[in-house]
């Protein structure tokens, strides 16, 4: 799906201040419902999104030049510092840190 065919575009008449073009903003969660509306709105607006999945197996639906793609899981601390190095927002879109626990 390309995000620049998609006409999403529902916050136009906000009056909020922009940020600056050329601002990278990570997106986790990037595969769920709201990421595929927050993404098309944030590269509208000149934005560079770091898209962030859990793991490969999860291909990214989503493309286009201004994406970046950024494989981490959350509970390792070393993928999370290098999803999150040189971005200057984060949408945090995880619905459940919770450990699975198996039963016997």
């Amino acid at each position: 799906m390309d995000p620049e065919k998609v006409n999403y575009h529902y916050t136009d008449d906000l009056s909020t201040t922009p940020w600056p073009l050329g601002t990278r903003v990570l997106v986790t969660g990037a595969n769920g419902y709201v990421a595929h509306r927050l993404i098309p709105e944030l590269l509208f607006r000149g934005y560079t999104v770091r898209c962030m999945y859990r793991n490969k197996s999860s291909p990214a639906i989503l493309s286009h030049p201004k994406i970046e793609i950024v494989y981490a899981d959350c509970l390792n601390e070393e993928e999370l510092k290098s999803a999150v190095r040189d971005v200057d927002y984060a949408f945090y879109l995880i619905h459940s840190m919770r450990e699975k626990i198996m039963s016997s």
